[in-house]
């Protein structure tokens, strides 16, 4: 615009406290693994007084043979069998670490691109004024922008520790020996349903361009048989279709804990008894507003 945005001074303050975590995790991993420690697993087995290692020994089962009373194995050598290995600690710990990392750094990023927007979409009136019904809810309890700061801070710190966890766990039971045995065939079963789905999607691309022109049919017959052929192979996956949906939903809350700028519910599904189930991007919009309210482009759309 002529006139140019206005940055809010606590949107800057909170992004550059944003890129200052950013920066302080991503020098913690890398001077974390390019010293090449164990880490976690280290602290864990010095708690526990398991440090002695037991390779190369077999490892008993919950068979008959311990439970009579072997005395060639212990209890220790029991629980040191089922234990994970430093490598498995590692190997989570270092790809949860990245994701973290590059999840903080897309949040902190996309703030002022963010708050750009929203000021050119209230200025054009993509975002209504005084004519929208919600916009009079701005007027009131200006103090809630009082905790658009703190969000920024815990919101980036709470993705963080969500995305680690996430990761840290898909990664330890997928390389831990004693659930790798389930694990292992469920990625096997989920790699072949996406290449099921993919060829599926390739043949559909071809037969659409010959039954089909946009909405239209060309060749009704043909078409509607693909359509029940369709409907019946949808009958047996849409629950796989449901458990794909719950999880990117959750996978997608993860990343929106800290982004207090965008709301991550839709306005029909995001009140309850007139109560707003995520009040920050309402604080967020309120802090826009409160200071462009004195600029001539809102000023005249307002009049408008």
């Amino acid at each position: 615009t002529e006139d140019g945005v206005r940055l809010q001074s606590r949107v800057i303050a909170g992004n550059v406290t944003q890129l200052l975590v950013c920066i302080y995790f991503a020098s913690f991993v890398f001077f974390r693994y390019s010293e090449s420690s164990s880490g976690v697993v280290s602290s864990i087995n010095v708690f526990f007084g398991l440090r002695r290692s037991l390779e190369g020994q077999s490892m008993p089962s919950l068979t008959d043979d311990f439970l009579v009373g072997d005395d060639d194995f212990t209890i220790e050598q029991l629980v040191m069998s089922y234990f994970p290995k430093a490598w498995v600690f590692d190997v989570s710990d270092m790809f949860a670490s990245i994701c973290a990392v590059l999840a903080c750094l897309s949040i902190a990023l996309v703030y002022i691109p963010s708050t750009v927007s929203t000021v050119l979409k209230l200025r054009s009136g993509a975002i209504q004024s005084l004519q929208g019904k919600k916009f009079l809810r701005l007027r009131k309890t200006e103090e809630q922008v009082t905790m658009l700061y703190g969000g920024f801070f815990w919101g980036i710190l709470l993705t963080a520790l969500a995305i680690y966890g996430f990761v840290f766990l898909v990664v330890f039971l997928i390389t831990w020996n004693v659930t790798r045995v389930y694990s292992v065939p469920l990625v096997a079963t989920l790699c072949g349903l996406f290449i099921t789905v993919g060829f599926k999607t390739l043949v559909l691309t071809c037969l659409k361009s010959n039954f089909h022109v946009a909405f239209y049919r060309k060749k009704p017959a043909q078409a509607n048989f693909t359509i029940v052929v369709l409907e019946c192979w949808n009958l047996g996956l849409t629950l796989g279709y449901m458990f794909v949906r719950a999880t990117k939903l959750v996978l997608a809350s993860f990343l929106y804990i800290g982004r207090i700028d965008t709301p991550f519910i839709s306005p029909e599904a995001g009140e309850i008894f007139g109560s707003e189930l995520d009040a920050y991007p309402t604080a967020f919009l309120k802090d826009v507003v409160s200071h462009e309210g004195m600029d001539k482009h809102l000023v005249e759309r307002t009049i408008d």
